[in-house]
């Protein structure tokens, strides 16, 4: 194994210890309120995901031809915008509007084992807001499916897991 990939998943192996100290104070949660929610972009099959959290947390996801890499990282304001601190770490800036930013992937070291979409994947790249998916009035008053109201699943819920339709 090589030292960067080590280093990458010694990295990866130590963001939860890190993460529970990433309480945001109020200030912080205010700059960066333009950053705040679920981006997302990419080029082909591939594509990456940021879920900002106010709290300081980001739920980084990277998907390529159906298959996919997450992970749990935190976020640190920087001057103009923000750094997510994981493995890569990406700087993110405002965008041309609120619905848009700018993120930068850092350069990945040559040695380090990944896959060829994301070695390729752009370094610079405008990520868009992803919609906030609320529902009209009509359809929240629809009715539960059956079984919804109960407190618990029935027996067979665990056997009919997993099963396509």
């Amino acid at each position: 194994m090589s030292t960067s990939r080590r280093n990458a998943l010694l990295t990866l192996a130590a963001l939860p210890l890190a993460s529970t100290g990433a309480e945001k104070s109020e200030r912080e949660k205010e700059d960066a309120k333009p950053f705040l929610g679920s981006w997302f972009g990419g080029v082909a099959t591939t594509s990456l995901i940021l879920s900002i959290e106010p709290h300081g947390e980001v739920l980084f996801v990277f998907l390529e031809n159906g298959a996919f890499s997450i992970m749990r990282t935190t976020w640190k304001l920087l001057s103009g915008g923000m750094l997510i601190d994981g493995f890569p770490r990406f700087r993110l800036w405002e965008g041309v509007d609120p619905e848009n930013i700018r993120a930068e992937m850092e350069p990945l070291p040559e040695d380090l084992e990944v896959s060829d979409g994301f070695r390729r994947f752009p370094r610079k790249i405008f990520l868009r807001r992803a919609a906030t998916g609320r529902v009209t009035r009509d359809l929240q008053k629809r009715p539960l499916p059956s079984g919804w109201e109960n407190p618990a699943v029935e027996k067979k819920w665990d056997e009919e897991a997993g099963k396509r339709r």
